[in-house]
């Protein structure tokens, strides 16, 4: 998008202000996170032994050792619990509208959120094309229909609540408390692109070391540049809903975190290619909302 893209209302507070619509005061973020962290630990486990018995949370049934199904299902609970927790902290705590995680303004722009989902879509089918041609043979087609339209439906149910509950955390949440401390915008991203990355240290992934600690670095410095600069987190969501829902019933590698049976499936995780992959992606996902000169000015996603 051309220059209207960065120009926000001049009735908008700048997102990174929003936490001060409610309590700042040092002991409220530290009841909130203990409540937060509380609701998310406790009620992930409450929910995963009233629907799946107590051996998910002794160990003697580890995710992994059952069906994929109920694998899938245990941990998109989790995030339903963080949902929770937050919402419980942002509207009892700190005393502020739940909406100012996401945007300075009444409603979400649903046109917006739904932008970020289209490009990020055809830029990680441009990207699987590509490493295929590179790399010969890496996707195999693995859809079972058994499975498949089970889990097509529940991605539909889980993943936009799994996806966005983390980006209320990360980019709402987390970078609005940030702003209490520096509004710099480089020192902002570079810490919430660490703790993202320190937020997926237990995902299977990580084994494949240091491209993929960067591809998690990166992802979460560029969706906290864009929230900066878009003045909400709609396209941080779209993005990281099209994300996971595009590896969630589409693409998806052996010992994914995502559990799911997809219509392809990689046999070797090509990290060095991944993460140069998301770069690219990235510049390019930038120059097409903000660069392009056919992109329509934002009054026109009103």
């Amino acid at each position: 998008m051309e220059e209207h893209t960065e120009q926000k209302e001049e009735s908008d507070p700048p997102f990174i202000a929003l936490a001060d619509q409610g309590k700042t005061r040092w002991h409220t973020y530290i009841v909130s996170v203990f409540v937060i962290g509380s609701i998310w630990i406790f009620g992930s486990i409450i929910l995963i032994v009233t629907f799946f018995g107590e051996e998910f949370v002794t160990g003697d049934k580890p995710l992994g050792t059952t069906d994929p199904i109920t694998d899938f299902i245990t941990l998109c609970l989790t995030f339903v619990t963080l949902l929770v927790g937050l919402w419980v902290a942002i509207d009892y705590i700190h005393k502020r509208p739940f909406l100012s995680l996401i945007t300075p303004r009444t409603t979400i722009r649903w046109p917006r959120l739904l932008q970020g989902f289209k490009w990020q879509i055809i830029l990680i089918v441009a990207s699987v094309i590509i490493e295929e041609l590179i790399y010969p043979g890496t996707y195999h087609y693995t859809l079972d229909p058994s499975q498949f339209y089970i889990f097509f439906a529940l991605t539909l149910l889980f993943i936009p609540l799994q996806a966005t509950s983390e980006e209320l955390l990360m980019r709402g949440y987390f970078l609005q408390g940030l702003g209490h401390f520096t509004r710099h915008p480089l020192i902002l991203i570079v810490i919430n692109g660490l703790a993202f990355m320190a937020l997926h240290f237990a995902n299977p992934e990580i084994e494949h070391g240091l491209p993929v600690w960067l591809s998690y670095f990166a992802w979460g410095a560029f969706l906290t540049f864009i929230t900066l600069k878009d003045n909400t987190a709609e396209l941080a969501i779209g993005i990281h809903v099209a994300n996971n829902m595009f590896a969630s019933i589409f693409v998806n590698y052996e010992g994914s975190a995502l559990p799911t049976n997809t219509v392809f499936t990689a046999q070797e995780m090509h990290a060095w290619y991944g993460l140069f992959s998301y770069l690219v992606s990235a510049c390019a996902l930038y120059w097409i909302l903000w660069k392009h000169p056919k992109s329509p000015p934002i009054d026109h996603l009103l």
